[in-house]
């Protein structure tokens, strides 16, 4: 632990050898810090994905509304996007899909 600067909780990675003897089991507690980062990246994966899926799902939507004004009203991009208040960042991911 001291050595790779991680936490390990010898608790957990305490065993018995043949002989009774209490041992510490390191190779148990790679696994489990593996594990734990693989956990950690998993969680990390999930919360981005529904970012990421929010955030799409935000452009979808602002690009029918966009198109629909346009189409209703027949006016151009910019006065639409500019009716909706739309920041010119998102107008930038909404264009080329319109």
């Amino acid at each position: 632990a001291g050595i790779l600067k991680v936490k390990i909780d010898l608790e957990l990675i305490k065993a018995e050898n043949k002989e009774g003897k209490k041992v510490y089991d390191m190779c148990k507690a790679f696994d489990d810090y593996k594990e734990e980062g693989r956990r950690e990246g998993r969680r990390e994966g999930r919360h981005e994905g529904r970012r990421k899926g929010r955030h799409e799902g935000e452009i979808h939507a602002l690009t029918m509304v966009v198109k629909n004004l346009m189409n209703n009203q027949k006016v151009t991009f910019e006065v639409a996007a500019d009716v909706l208040g739309i920041s010119k960042g998102k107008q930038e991911k909404i264009k080329p899909l319109i």
